[in-house]
């Protein structure tokens, strides 16, 4: 091939090149927004599902967040106090009918040992007791107290209705890491209490020292046995007391 038909050819080539340049810039300059989606379309797709699954993802992460906090918040807000008040049958009973108590247990508490049963209370001097898990945002200890206050007889001694014996005796028991909060609380209750009776108040208030769980017949007692004894009309004292919803 001659230089001269090399040289024509690539003139002709440049030619053709600049035409289809400038037919291509024309249809840009004419349809800019068409050529922009039509060369964007699918990475925009992309972004717009990326967009939508993102808060998805941060709401679920939230919710769960709050649930957590909240669960929290409620674990928080669990207290346990110690109440003796006669037979301990019927102040489970009635306790676990007030909003706010999440558990109550009965047991035997502030004795001279360690260990005890239901059959050696008179040597260990355990009172019977019931072990009160609440929810101190729902039901402050002082609103608790006065509920308990409503089904004992404070200024007795060593005895409710027909009970006689040391292990019967009245008594508030706090656990020492609570004392700050609950001592003066529990104090407070007691002196206005006392302050509707001439005679003295004889309810104990005492950091708990121990704790014995009750043998399994004695946990729900009257819920086992219905019209079980109790020395105390629990439906009577159950009115105007804020109870759980069935």
């Amino acid at each position: 091939m001659s230089r001269i038909h090399k040289m024509l050819m690539l003139a002709f080539a440049c030619v053709v090149y600049a035409f289809g340049a400038q037919d291509l810039d024309q249809n840009l300059a004419q349809n800019p927004l068409q050529n922009l989606a039509q060369s964007t379309a699918q990475p925009a797709q992309n972004t717009a599902q990326a967009t939508k699954q993102a808060p998805k993802s941060t709401k679920e992460k939230a919710m769960k967040s709050v649930e957590s906090v909240k669960s929290v918040e409620s674990a928080q807000n669990l207290k346990t106090i110690y109440l003796a008040g006669g037979c301990f049958w019927g102040l489970e009973a009635y306790l676990k009918e007030i909003d706010g108590v999440q558990s109550a247990e009965v047991g035997y508490a502030n004795g001279k040992t360690q260990e005890t049963n239901y059959h050696i209370l008179p040597i260990t001097d355990h009172a019977e007791s019931v072990k009160v898990v609440y929810d101190s945002a729902k039901l402050p200890l002082a609103r608790l107290l006065e509920y308990y206050f409503k089904v004992i007889d404070p200024t007795s001694i060593n005895k409710q209705g027909n009970d006689r014996g040391r292990q019967y005796r009245t008594g508030i028991y706090y656990l020492p890491e609570s004392s700050a909060s609950d001592e003066p609380a529990a104090r407070a209750a007691l002196n206005a209490l006392q302050s509707k009776h001439k005679e003295k108040i004889q309810v104990e208030l005492e950091p708990l020292k121990n704790y014995v769980k009750a043998e399994e017949y004695h946990q729900d007692y009257l819920a086992k046995n219905p019209g079980g004894y109790c020395h105390f009309d629990i439906e009577k004292a159950l009115e105007g007391v804020e109870r759980k919803k069935n």
